[in-house]
Order: C-alpha cells, then sequence, then structure tokens
C-alpha cells in the first residue's frame, strides 16, 4: 500500500495492478480513463481499477492530490469498483464523504507512525 501527496502535470497513459484512489485536494486536473475524459475539481474523487488504463494532465491550474495505491488482493475479490465524484451523482455524497473521512485518518496515522499504525491502516482500506 502506498499513500502521498503529490502535484501533477503530466503522466501519460499507463496501467498498474494496484488499485488507485485519487482525491484532489486542490486545483483540478484532467483524468482520462477507459476511454472517457474527466474533469476532476477541489474535493473530487475517482477510483481507477486494477489494469485500467488511464492518464492525468493538469489543467491551467496547480494542483494537489492524495493519492492512494494498493494491490487488489486486499479487496479479496475481483470486484470492479465504480467511483467518480466528477459525475455529480447526488446519491453518492455519503459514500464519497466516507471515503475522504477514511483517506484522512490513513494518512493522519501514517504521519503519527504510534504502535499498530500499520494495522489501523489496513484496517481503514478495508473499512473504504
Amino acid at each position: 500500500m502506498k499513500l502521498f501527496v503529490n502535484s501533477v502535470k503530466y503522466v501519460d497513459f499507463h496501467w498498474h495492478k494496484e488499485v488507485e484512489i485519487v482525491y484532489v485536494l486542490q486545483g483540478s486536473i484532467i483524468m482520462y480513463l477507459d476511454q472517457k475524459q474527466y474533469t476532476l475539481h477541489e474535493d473530487d474523487v475517482i477510483v481507477v481499477n486494477s489494469m485500467s488504463v488511464h492518464k492525468i494532465e493538469r489543467t491551467n491550474q496547480d494542483n494537489v492530490l492524495l493519492t492512494l495505491q494498493f494491490g487488489p488482493e486486499l479487496l479479496n475479490t475481483n470486484a470492479f469498483i465504480f467511483c467518480n465524484s466528477a459525475l455529480n451523482n447526488d446519491g453518492d455524497k455519503l459514500r464519497l464523504t466516507s471515503i475522504k473521512q477514511n483517506l484522512a485518518q490513513m494518512v493522519w496515522e501514517i504521519n503519527k507512525k504510534t504502535k499498530g499504525y500499520r494495522s489501523y491502516t489496513i484496517g481503514r482500506l478495508q473499512t473504504l
């Protein structure tokens, strides 16, 4: 599992085994995912499933992203996760709030590095 904060100018089309959750903390990005283009703004979240081809570009704004990558084996299933707040589906607001809160708790615990933080963080991932 990798959890990091970064800024993106351009990441060309690629894929990887890991599932990736991208949370836009500041600014905006353009994400090309599964042959579609999405503009993600501050407070948007998107999930890139394992082996999904994707590309990220900076818009005319600077950006800060919180990115979580983890192996699909942690899901204990071959599930396809659909989560894209750029689609403005009001029915998903509660689920998105939960995702954001769990990501924030994971960052907090990883930075504190108190005893048992790894187990706690894996538990948060399972909650996601």
